[in-house]
């Protein structure tokens, strides 16, 4: 298994690195990114939020900009700096996704999946972006798993790593925000029992991510809570259209196709899906079942 593994990672870092000067873009969030990074370094401006989202006036935190600026200091403040950034975090989440499998069902089956995320285009030319998305699936994997050892395995030392996967939510993208009810609902359903200094210091974690953002508000008059309860009182409906916008975007991103670049996208999805759902009832594994279906 190991040597599979490690040909699969040796695909995996061909199939992002071969080309990436001339396969990388500098597109806008890249800009924003670079420029962040020089106000820190060279400007001496410690910036208290990070990358405003598509709905103007909202911000998330700014831990992803001060990752991103060490990387640029590493990388003398070449651009491309971003996408061998994006391109190590991309390989850490191929390395999670073998553990996360593996811990779920067997290394085989850890094998198939990282093999076929290895090799897709799409994820490819995602990983190699350098922006939010670039981090998205990593932190929703950490999330899922962290949940699945704390609920179902009832390890509450699980605890503040899933507040920490939470807390880096809050500071890379919008549409890892929709994973914290699910998260809620968990606790409601499974109670589990955990100790209360893993309350304690998960509780710290989020209060640290969250301090930035909180200095900001009370320094600006909390503009953005101000323009949070504008835009949902006055655009509600806007709204709920660029969530749902941000949704289909990570579904896309997490589902495309591997082989027909989307032209079966649905049957092969539905596909895949039930035959997770089969493989379950077929291994008795109802719990699990039940608890990726609250996830999906």
């Amino acid at each position: 298994m190991l040597i599979a593994f490690i040909l699969i990672s040796a695909i995996f870092l061909s199939v992002r690195l071969y080309k990436l000067p001339d396969t990388f873009t500098f597109a806008y969030d890249t800009q924003v990114e670079a420029e962040a990074a020089w106000n820190i370094y060279y400007g001496k401006k410690i910036t208290l939020i990070g990358q405003e989202t598509s709905i103007g006036g909202l911000f998330v935190g700014p831990f992803l900009f001060y990752l991103q600026t060490i990387a640029m200091i590493a990388g003398g403040f070449n651009p491309m700096s971003l996408a061998y950034l994006a391109v190590i975090i991309s390989f850490l989440t191929l390395i999670i996704l073998f553990l996360v499998i593996s811990d779920l069902f067997n290394k085989k089956q850890a094998i198939i999946g990282t093999f076929l995320y290895a090799i897709s285009t799409k994820l490819a030319s995602t990983d190699i972006s350098s922006n939010a998305l670039s981090y998205i699936m990593l932190n929703s994997l950490l999330i899922y798993w962290f949940s699945y050892k704390l609920f179902i395995k009832k390890q509450g030392k699980m605890l503040p790593l899933l507040a920490l996967s939470i807390a880096a939510s809050f500071n890379i993208h919008f549409a890892l925000f929709l994973l914290i009810p699910i998260v809620i609902c968990c606790f409601m359903i499974y109670r589990p029992k955990i100790k209360l200094k893993y309350y304690f210091s998960s509780t710290l974690i989020i209060i640290f991510s969250l301090l930035p953002i909180i200095i900001f508000e009370l320094r600006h008059d909390f503009l953005i809570t101000k323009n949070l309860l504008k835009f949902s009182s006055d655009q509600s409906s806007l709204l709920i259209v660029k969530v749902l916008d941000t949704i289909n975007t990570f579904l896309a991103i997490s589902n495309e196709s591997m082989f027909f670049h989307n032209q079966f996208f649905t049957i092969i999805t539905i596909l895949f899906f039930l035959g997770f759902v089969l493989i379950m009832l077929k291994n008795k594994k109802i719990k699990l079942l039940k608890f990726t279906l609250l996830f999906t």
